[in-house]
């Protein structure tokens, strides 16, 4: 996978902490460049920017539970099974928090490897520790659902997050 990041995103308070990015100002365009706009890319076939936005938009709900407190529900989106310590352990992470958000960017248009379809979506999660010290970082997360896998179960074809385990 192109890079999985996931114990800096998923497993809160495992990764450094960094100010949140302030957005740059506008520059100036050097003379070198020509004035005219780049040609537009392809579009992607609509079918693949449904499958993108239907992985966002599982993203976006995996970290609304996880907003709302609902780790359970989260744990459920990841893929595979896990012993039990690992559910108990990913929940703790979220206890250093006093608010905590993420911002789902465009997701890439899906590659299919071995049977299963892939999609990176870029995220940006930020707010608050308990005491009031601001937090923000960003990173992509790869999900995964089963694309021609014939035995695979209603689960596998559904969009989850994509942790290595089956």
């Amino acid at each position: 996978m192109k890079r999985l990041l996931l114990p800096l995103i998923l497993l809160a308070g495992c990764g450094e902490e960094a100010e949140p990015r302030k957005p740059a100002g506008k520059r100036a365009r050097p003379a070198s460049l020509p004035s005219a706009p780049a040609p537009a890319a392809e579009a992607p076939p609509a079918g693949e920017v449904e499958t993108s936005v239907d992985a966002a938009s599982m993203l976006k709900r995996y970290y609304g539970f996880i907003e709302a407190g609902d780790y359970d529900s989260a744990w459920v989106m990841r893929s595979g099974p896990a012993p039990e310590a690992e559910r108990v352990r990913f929940a703790a992470n979220f206890k250093a928090y006093e608010r905590y958000r993420a911002t789902v960017g465009m997701p890439s248009r899906p590659v299919e490897g071995a049977g299963w379809l892939y999609v990176e979506v870029p995220v940006m999660i930020y707010g608050s520790y308990r005491g009031g010290k601001p937090f923000g970082s960003s990173g992509s997360v790869t999900l995964r659902r089963a694309a021609s896998v014939p035995d695979a179960s209603p689960r596998e074809r559904a969009w989850h997050i994509f942790t290595g385990r089956r």
